[in-house]
This record gives structure tokens, sequence and C-alpha cells, in this order.
């Protein structure tokens, strides 16, 4: 991967916790720049049916990657998907900077 290409992706994972509208925007700590990637694993025998989520959480410190913090919480569903991996996972965050 090219520097460039490494850049937009942190650039990216950035403002899903800079921005309003980013879907980790709740582990934003002012005057932390903060990466991070969430997500949902359906696991299902096919397409429509209901199954078993899994949420993640991918975060770094984009401007000094001391941490990488990678989490999963089984059986998400109905309880918030990913978003409960980031209200489990900021107080963790937050205890970096203490």
């Amino acid at each position: 991967m090219s520097a460039d290409t490494a850049n937009t992706v942190k650039n990216a994972l950035v403002q899903a916790v800079s921005k309003p509208e980013g879907t980790a925007h709740k582990l934003q700590i002012a005057g932390k720049n903060i990466a991070a990637k969430t997500g949902t694993a359906e696991l299902k025998q096919k397409q429509g049916e209901s199954g078993l989520e899994n949420g993640f959480l991918l975060a770094f410190d984009s401007d000094n990657p001391q941490y990488l913090m990678l989490a999963m919480i089984e059986g998400v569903n109905g309880r918030g998907g990913s978003g409960l991996v980031i209200d489990k996972m900021k107080p963790v965050i937050e205890s970096f900077y203490k």
C-alpha cells in the first residue's frame, strides 16, 4: 500500500470519529485525533433471515499511535450493534489519556 493510500484510509477513519455523522463519533475526545472503524457481522444461513450479530470496533490515536484497540461483542442484536461496543470501550480509550 502506498503512503498516500494509507493516509487516505487513516483520514477516513479519523472522520468516522470527528464528524457528527460518523459511525464512531461517540469516541471523540477533545484535543485527540482518534481514528476508528465500526462494523457488524451478521451470522446467518441465507439472506433475509435473522441471525447472530457481532459488533466490532477498531480504534487508535492517529497522531500518536501508542495503542491499537480491537474489540468485539457477540450477540449485539437489538442491543445497539457496534454502538454497544463503542459505549463499552470509550471508558477504556479515555483511560489511555489520563
